[in-house]
């Protein structure tokens, strides 16, 4: 029969792989958006050297004997700004928001989605033609880089978070399985010496518990110093486990599992005075 607060062996090896489900569902996304992201950016360039390719020069001569007048070379980037604008626009929808969990993941329109992307100042250049101009392309390319750049930090968050979990997994259901174990004892027919002895098993469990969660708080708190985050502002843990009625659900498990050791070990100190009464 499983323990009223969660401590079975089975129940944490289920919440654990809960976990690694999440995190390989994020990796595995992040790295389609990754490859998505360069695909746009071979688009874009090829877009940008037929632009350069088409451009074309243009001699207006006015009478015979009149001079010529050379207009001189008229770059699509300039003049038909709107056509350029739709191919890049087309691109960025026939990559990025074509990714099969796209609107799962931020359900975004195309303006939104690449002014979220790259910036008010890129999504103006990409939608209004009087802003467009070559520019354009030597800021988005940067703006790509920095996408790219953004996925693969993602990346290595998520395969962190894996080894996180991993050592979570080798200690916490252990633990459960020993609550468990000592939750089948019946208290008032042992004697003290060995209430004693598991009682200070449990003070060990809680301070390798402890050491879990000093760990796993450095670990958030180094992430929100490194970007400056606000209080209210969430994090990236936050935001891979958004889908869990907590924040920190590694953290949860910790402390749960704190606290349900100190439950038994109250219920050993009462019996233990019992013994001694």
């Amino acid at each position: 029969m499983e323990a009223a607060d969660g401590m079975q062996s089975s129940t944490m090896q289920r919440r654990c792989e809960r976990l690694r489900e999440t995190i390989a569902i994020h990796r595995r996304r992040t790295e389609q958006e990754r490859a998505a992201f360069e695909q746009f950016r071979r688009e874009l360039s090829a877009i940008g050297k037929m632009s350069e390719q088409g451009a074309s020069r243009e001699q207006v001569v006015s009478g015979g004997d009149s001079d010529a007048v050379v207009t001189g070379w008229i770059s699509p980037l300039l003049a038909p700004a709107t056509s350029t604008q739709t191919k890049v626009r087309e691109a960025f929808a026939g990559t990025i928001m074509a990714l099969p969990f796209y609107d799962e993941e931020y359900g975004e329109s195309l303006p939104d989605a690449i002014e979220g992307e790259f910036g008010p100042s890129v999504a103006a250049g990409l939608t209004d033609p009087d802003c467009f101009g070559p520019h354009l392309f030597a800021g988005l390319h940067r703006r790509i880089r920095q996408s790219q750049r953004a996925r693969e930090v993602l990346l290595e968050t998520c395969d962190q978070e894996r080894h996180a979990i991993d050592a979570l997994s080798a200690k916490l259901p252990s633990f459960a399985h020993e609550v468990a174990q000592l939750d089948k004892l019946c208290l008032g027919d042992i004697d003290f010496g060995a209430l004693e002895a598991h009682w200070r098993r449990l003070e060990t469990i809680t301070t390798q518990c402890g050491r879990l969660a000093t760990r796993r708080q450095g670990v958030i708190s180094r992430q929100r110093a490194q970007y400056q985050l606000a209080a209210e502002d969430p994090d990236i843990y936050e935001y891979l486990y958004r889908g869990y009625p907590v924040s920190y659900p590694m953290l949860a498990m910790i402390t749960m599992t704190i606290a349900a050791v100190e439950e038994r070990q109250r219920a050993l100190t009462g019996a233990m005075g019992e013994c001694d009464g």
